[in-house]
């Protein structure tokens, strides 16, 4: 089973939140928040604030989270959030055609 490190998923953000453990592994990446997994890492896709709470109860243990947006549930110390820049709709058109 392929895992995903902690500092691997730390270099791909702008920002890190949570405590920082670079032991942790995340078992699997995961969009589909009633997804079961185990230590998954959930990236979502459409109104995550709502489905945040569904991917935790199923098994995530970190997040990607668009920068600048807070989360209801910052509360969450050991839970890990890692924040990335959205793109403009032009910077996604001009993606979409490579």
């Amino acid at each position: 089973m392929t895992m995903i490190a902690y500092r691997m998923v730390q270099s791909m953000a702008v920002e890190a939140r949570g405590i920082v453990d670079e032991t942790i592994c995340f078992h699997a990446v995961f969009v589909d928040p009633i997804q079961q997994v185990k230590k998954g890492l959930f990236v979502p896709l459409e109104r995550g604030a709502e489905t945040l709470k569904t991917a935790i109860e199923h098994g995530a243990i970190g997040s990607f989270w668009p920068l600048g947006d807070r989360c209801r549930a910052t509360f969450l110390t050991n839970f890990h959030f890692f924040s990335f820049r959205r793109r403009s709709r032009r910077q996604r058109h001009c993606l979409s055609g490579i």
